[in-house]
Order: structure tokens, then sequence, then C-alpha cells
């Protein structure tokens, strides 16, 4: 995977997407090792900063804040799950979709990926930059679903799109195929982004 390409002084254009439950699980099931976590334990405007910051510009169009989407699998009910994901998260902007399955979260995250790269070209179009228009997914959760929809978008818009993949994810929730199709990688193993349970209570 390399590094930011781009050349310095341009505006760079980002669409942002957390799948929480991904986020909020690590460790291997074959190794027994699954650790769940709730979502008041990710320090998730740490997460978002990392993530931003991959880009290594200062001029960032970033479509919302996040899109964050969580299955209430997790320990809460959905509408207090909406509720301590927007707690937890700070000063946020985006949107947060409560769905009914881990299958709906990949269904909509590759819809508004979809959805989101029209708007970033769209965006560029409006100030006369040429194509071909360059946008960058930062994607939190490391699952192979969102790798059809990447090889599609790139073969359908490959002389109009340049498409850049920044995933961020747990070393052992990461698909070695969405890893391949990434410009960009970020284990999250030794990020810091697990907060103390009593500061946790606290946010």
């Amino acid at each position: 995977m390399d590094g930011d390409m781009a050349a310095p002084g341009l505006t760079r254009y980002a669409a942002l997407f957390v799948d929480v439950p991904n986020i909020c699980t690590r460790g291997d099931r074959e190794l027994g090792t699954v650790e769940r976590l709730d979502v008041s334990r990710i320090d998730w405007p740490a997460l978002f900063s990392l993530m931003l910051d991959s880009l290594g510009h200062d001029r960032v169009e970033c479509i919302g804040t996040a899109y964050a989407f969580a299955a209430p699998s997790l320990s809460q009910e959905p509408e207090g799950l909406k509720e301590a994901l927007l707690n937890s998260i700070g000063d946020y902007r985006g949107k947060v979709s409560v769905v009914s399955s881990d299958k709906d979260i990949d269904a909509l995250i590759v819809g508004d990926i979809w959805e989101s790269l029209v708007k970033l070209s769209q965006m560029q179009y409006a100030v006369g930059r040429p194509f071909p228009h360059e946008a960058t997914v930062l994607l939190a959760g490391g699952d192979g679903g969102y790798v059809r929809a990447i090889r599609q978008i790139r073969r359908t818009f490959g002389d109009l799109l340049d498409l850049r993949v920044h995933t961020f994810s747990w070393r052992a929730r990461l698909s070695g195929k969405l890893s391949f199709e990434s410009q960009f990688v970020r284990k999250l193993d030794h990020c810091d982004l697990i907060l103390p349970i009593r500061e946790a209570l606290r946010a």
C-alpha cells in the first residue's frame, strides 16, 4: 500500500464511513479471543482524527463527519444505542443509522459509497476540476463485503474517477482482499482507541 501521493496544495475530497459493530469487535474467532466492546469504550473522536489525518492535507472536503451504522445486537436497544453513539462521539455532525443486522450495514454502506462518490465528483465538476476526479473512501471496518463494490466502481468509472481507499481495522478483522484493494491500511491494535472503563462511564 502506498502513502498519500496527491500534490500539495490541492483540496482532498473524501467520504467517511464507520461500521460500528466491526470496530466494536476485536480479536480472532478461531483463536477464541473475540472481545465485544460497548460503544462507549471506543474513542470515536480519536478514530475520526486518525482517518482524516491519513489524507495528509489541510484542505479536505468530507461528506458529513461520518456515516455510522450500528446493529442492535450490541448492548443497547436501537434507540438507546443511537443516543449512546451520539454521546460518545462528541462533536458529531454525521448521521447514525440503526439497522437490524450486520448484513444490512454492509448493504447501506455500499449504497452510500456509490452515492457519495457521485456527489464528490459533482463538487469537483462545479469548481472546474478536470477529470479524472479524485475521491478517497475512509472506511473504518475490515469486512471483505466492500471489495466487490470497490472493484466495480473502478471498472465502471476508471477514466472519470481516481478512487483511493483508506481502511482502518483491527488486525484480526481485516479482510486480505480489502487490504489488497486499499491504498492505505491502518491496523488499530496499537492506536490507543480503547477507553478505560471508568472513563467510558463518564463519557
